[in-house]
């Protein structure tokens, strides 16, 4: 009850989806499952046409100023090499 408000951020990660829309609607395949399931983006084949965007139904993905469509990785850089996810909760 005001005036003893508080305010709490929750930020949302990608779900990496057991069947994800975001791939479903990638004309260029950038958006694809790797063999472990995480959802990836293969920076190379992407166009910017932000169609994965806009059927994320977690909003998760954003725009970087290059073009590319970008989203959380799971640390899949870290995880391909047998490392853990640097995400901790």
């Amino acid at each position: 009850t005001f005036p003893d408000v508080e305010m709490y951020f929750l930020p949302i990660q990608c779900q990496h989806c057991e069947d994800p829309e975001c791939v479903k609607v990638c004309p260029t395949q950038a958006s694809h499952v790797t063999e472990d399931g995480t959802v990836q983006i293969d920076q190379d084949k992407c166009i910017g046409c932000k169609y994965c965007m806009a059927a994320c139904p977690y909003q998760v993905r954003y725009q970087v100023e290059s073009g590319e469509v970008q989203k959380c990785t799971f640390c899949h850089h870290r995880t391909s090499v047998g490392l853990p996810c640097g995400f901790s909760m």
